[in-house]
C-alpha cells in the first residue's frame, strides 16, 4: 500500500545561541507493508525544508519507520530518517553548507477511517552535522495528516 504523509514541526536547537529556531514542513511519500495484523513497516522518500531567521534548510530523507496496532483507532510508530541536507545562510558573507541528518521520534497517530490517520510526536529529535557545520541537536515535536491509497 502506498501512502502520503504531510508535516509541520518546530525547530528547536536548545543550548546552541547561534542557532535560530523555526517551522518545518516535511512530505513523505511511503510504501507501506503489513508485517502482522496490527504492526505494519514504512518507507520512503521524505522531502523537507526548515526555516529559520539565520538559514534555510531544504532536505531530502529516508524515512524508516514501524507502526504498531494497540487499539481500533490508536497507533504507535517508531522511526528513524537519515537524510542529507542543503543549509542556505540568510547573509551573504556565509556559502551555503551541506550536513548529513538523522531524526528519531516516537508518535502517536490515530487512524479516523481506514485511510487516513492524524497524528504527533512529542519525542523528536534531529542530529545533523559535517565537517563545516558543528554539530547541532534539535528537538523537533511534530503533527501530521497521513492517507493510504492504492
Amino acid at each position: 500500500m502506498l501512502g502520503v504523509q504531510l508535516s509541520a514541526s518546530g525547530f528547536i536547537a536548545p543550548g546552541r545561541l547561534g542557532v535560530s529556531d523555526g517551522p518545518a514542513v516535511d512530505l513523505d511519500l511511503m510504501y507501506r507493508r503489513a508485517l502482522a495484523e496490527k504492526t505494519r513497516f514504512e518507507i520512503g522518500l521524505e522531502l523537507r525544508t526548515v526555516r529559520t531567521p539565520d538559514a534555510n534548510h531544504y532536505a531530502i530523507g529516508l524515512p524508516l519507520r514501524f507502526a504498531l496496532g494497540l487499539g481500533r483507532h490508536f497507533e504507535m510508530n517508531f522511526g528513524a530518517t537519515p537524510g542529507y541536507t542543503n543549509i542556505d545562510f540568510v547573509a551573504p558573507y556565509f556559502q551555503s553548507a551541506h550536513a548529513f541528518m538523522m531524526r528519531l521520534e516516537l508518535g502517536l497517530q490515530f487512524p479516523i477511517i481506514p485511510n487516513f490517520a492524524l497524528g504527533f510526536s512529542p519525542l523528536g529529535f534531529t542530529v545533523l552535522g559535517a565537517g563545516s557545520i558543528p554539530v547541532v541537536f534539535a528537538y523537533e515535536p511534530r503533527v501530521w495528516a497521513g492517507a493510504a491509497f492504492l
